[in-house]
């Protein structure tokens, strides 16, 4: 009876450590930066000015053997009235993800970008930089 019970725990144990595995491990800023290089005659402008974004993304391994990576968004707002800029953000933040035991061929380096991973800093984002791009 005992040598049965251990085999179902033994068994219990062998299932949860090959089921897959998706943890957010951190969300963090690396870097933010605001530029408003035409101040204050800039402010005195009536024109609307025009707004670039550009959102990129990428990622890479850093303790891949444990299933540890991160990935980055890079968002940079621009803002022009004529040909001067208004102001410029820059906002670079990361997440650490722990991935393990995924029963598909998975390159993280490309997927990182496609999938679900570099939807989760993006709220995150969007807060960081409404003050400056839009209005509440």
């Amino acid at each position: 009876m005992t040598d049965q019970t251990t085999d179902q725990t033994a068994e219990q144990a062998n299932q949860q450590a090959a089921m897959p595995v998706f943890n957010i491990e951190k969300i963090y800023v690396k870097d933010l930066s605001l530029e408003v290089p035409n101040a204050p005659a800039i402010f005195l402008e009536r024109e609307a000015p025009q707004m670039d974004m550009q959102l990129n993304t990428q990622s890479a391994p850093v303790d891949s053997d444990n299933g540890i990576y991160q990935c980055e968004l890079s968002l940079t707002i621009t803002a022009k009235v004529k040909d001067k800029t208004a102001f410029l953000v820059e906002l670079k933040q990361a997440g650490i993800f722990r991935i393990q035991n995924r029963p598909w061929v998975w390159d993280v380096r490309t997927s990182c970008s496609r999938m679900h991973v570099k939807r989760f800093p993006t709220p995150y984002s969007r807060r960081a930089s409404r003050p400056w791009c839009c209005s509440p």
